[in-house]
């Protein structure tokens, strides 16, 4: 099974999209430094995951959540599960600024095609 995950930044909130077939291994790499990309901005937290069965409809998966709409998507999932990159760093937001509550995890069910693939938030 190839995995797609997301990832967190802990220092600003950033997000990564990834896929691999090791996630264990991966998310080392990345709390490691090992990956040029995420390396600045450790500690990373997971936050999402899906599995596939081949790689190919894992590509088309990470593709979207790193295009425009994928973005979106990811910061209107679960407020427990994510915090929004866009946090000012002094944590708080002016009232006009602050982000619209998610509706229930039902409203999620109707985002998303589950059919046989696997997927978890991770808390």
């Amino acid at each position: 099974m190839i995995c797609v995950y997301v990832i967190r930044s802990e220092k600003d909130g950033r997000f990564y999209v990834g896929l691999t077939n090791d996630l264990e291994r991966r998310l080392q790499e990345h709390q490691s430094g090992k990956t040029k990309s995420t390396k600045g901005f450790r500690p990373w937290k997971l936050i999402f995951t899906e599995s596939y069965p081949s790689y190919l409809e894992a590509r088309k998966r990470e593709k979207y959540l790193k295009s425009g709409s994928g973005k979106e998507l990811i910061k209107k999932w679960p407020r427990s599960s994510i915090e929004y990159a866009s946090r000012p760093q002094s944590g708080r937001f002016q009232e006009s600024e602050k982000p619209k509550k998610t509706g229930p995890v039902a409203q999620l069910n109707r985002a998303f095609d589950y059919g046989s693939k696997g997927f978890r938030f991770e808390s």
